[in-house]
C-alpha cells in the first residue's frame, strides 16, 4: 500500500494550520467587537449570550479537530518523500486514533479507514489507513523519521 504524501500534507498540516489561524483570528475579532460594542451585548442579552456560546463552541470543537490533526503533521513542513527511511519489522500493536474528528482516508474501504498507530519492532508508526494489515505480520515500511508517518507498506512473506 501507498500513502500520498500530500494528502499527508494538505490532511495533517496545511488545513489545520489554516483552521487554527483562522479560529484564532476569528475569536480574537469576536473579543474586540464585543468590547468595542457593549451596549449591542447590553440590549440583548439571551440572543448575545447564545450567539457567543455557540461561536465559541464551533471554534473549541475546530481547535481540537485541528490540533489532533496537527500534532501528528507537524513536522511535515520540513519532511518530503526524499528523507523517508525504509525498515523491515513484525507489528505488534495495532491502535485506532480516537479523536472523534477523525479523517478517513480518500479512497480506504469500508471500516477500514480511521487513522492508526501502530507499533513495529517496538516503536510506533502513524498509518493513515491499516488495510489488511494485523499484529504478527511481517512489514517493509517506508516513513519519514521525523514525523513517523508511513508512506508505504508492504506485508513481507517468509518461507
Amino acid at each position: 500500500m501507498k500513502f500520498d504524501y500530500d494528502y499527508y500534507k494538505r490532511t495533517l498540516f496545511s488545513f489545520p494550520l489554516i483552521m487554527i489561524i483562522g479560529l484564532s483570528l476569528l475569536i480574537l475579532i469576536t473579543i474586540i467587537f464585543s468590547i468595542l460594542n457593549r451596549k449591542n451585548v447590553v440590549e440583548n442579552k439571551i440572543s448575545s449570550i447564545f450567539t457567543y456560546v455557540l461561536l465559541f463552541g464551533f471554534i473549541f470543537f475546530g481547535l481540537i479537530d485541528s490540533i489532533g490533526h496537527i500534532k501528528y503533521g507537524i513536522n511535515l513542513n520540513t519532511e518530503t518523500p526524499k528523507n523517508a527511511l525504509i525498515i523491515k519489522g513484525e507489528i505488534e500493536r495495532i491502535e485506532e486514533l480516537k479523536n472523534p474528528f477523525s479523517h478517513g482516508y480518500k479512497i480506504a474501504p469500508n471500516g477500514k479507514n480511521n487513522a492508526h498507530i501502530i507499533t513495529i519492532s517496538g516503536k510506533q508508526y502513524y498509518f493513515m489507513i491499516k488495510g489488511d494489515l494485523q499484529v504478527g505480520d511481517c512489514v517493509e515500511i517506508s516513513y519519514l523519521p521525523k514525523s513517523t508517518i508511513v508512506l508505504e507498506v508492504n506485508i513481507i512473506e517468509y518461507e
